[in-house]
C-alpha cells in the first residue's frame, strides 16, 4: 500500500487553487464537454512553482453516488482526478488539451466510497505527451487506489477535409 500523505502538509505545499467548475469551462472552451455525472473535480491545488504535482479535492456528484457499489472505483470518480491534470501539466503537449491514453496499472487498496484527495505526480512531460501517477485518499488518509504511470497524450485537432473546405472555403 501507498505511504500515508499529511493532507495538511500537502495543501501548503500547494496554494494555487482552481476551482473546478472554472476547469470544465475550460475543458469546453476546447471541445470537451462534461454532464452533471462529471462534476467531481471540487478543486485542483497547484504549486506555485510548478513542481509537477497536483492535489485534487474529488467525490461523486450527489446525482450518481447511488451507483458506487456496482464499481470498485466508480468511472466519474477517475475522470474528476485526470480532470484535475489540466491544472498542473500546462507544458506537456504544447499546453494543449491532453488526454488519457492508457495506464500500467490500478490497484484498488480499499473502499473508494469517500475518496477526497487525489494527489497526481508527473513523472515524465514533453510535446508529445505525459506520463502520471495518481493516488487517491478518503479524508482521514487510508488510500482507496493507485493508477501508476497513466499515459496522456495531447489532442491534436484535425485537418478540415477536402468536401469541409470547398464547402466553407478554406
Amino acid at each position: 500500500m501507498p505511504p500515508a500523505y499529511d493532507i495538511t502538509a500537502l495543501l501548503a505545499a500547494h496554494p494555487s487553487s482552481v476551482n473546478g467548475a472554472e476547469m470544465r469551462e475550460s475543458f469546453a472552451k476546447r471541445g470537451v464537454q462534461l454532464g452533471s455525472a462529471f462534476s467531481g473535480l471540487a478543486t485542483a491545488h497547484t504549486a506555485e512553482a510548478g513542481g509537477g504535482t497536483v492535489l485534487a479535492e474529488v467525490g461523486l456528484p450527489a446525482s450518481i453516488r447511488f451507483q458506487q457499489g456496482a464499481y470498485r472505483v466508480h468511472p466519474a470518480l477517475l475522470d474528476a482526478c485526470f480532470q484535475s491534470v489540466g491544472a498542473g501539466v500546462d507544458a506537456a503537449g504544447g499546453g494543449g488539451l491532453l488526454l488519457p491514453l492508457g495506464v500500467r496499472s490500478l490497484r484498488i487498496y480499499g473502499p473508494t466510497r469517500n475518496a477526497r484527495y487525489c494527489y497526481t505526480r508527473l513523472t515524465k512531460a514533453g510535446v508529445t505527451g505525459a506520463r502520471l501517477t495518481s493516488t487517491c485518499w478518503t479524508s482521514t488518509g487510508p488510500c482507496c487506489w493507485r493508477c501508476v504511470a497513466c499515459t496522456w497524450e495531447p489532442v491534436r485537432p484535425k485537418a478540415p477535409s477536402a468536401t469541409a473546405c470547398s464547402a466553407s472555403g478554406c
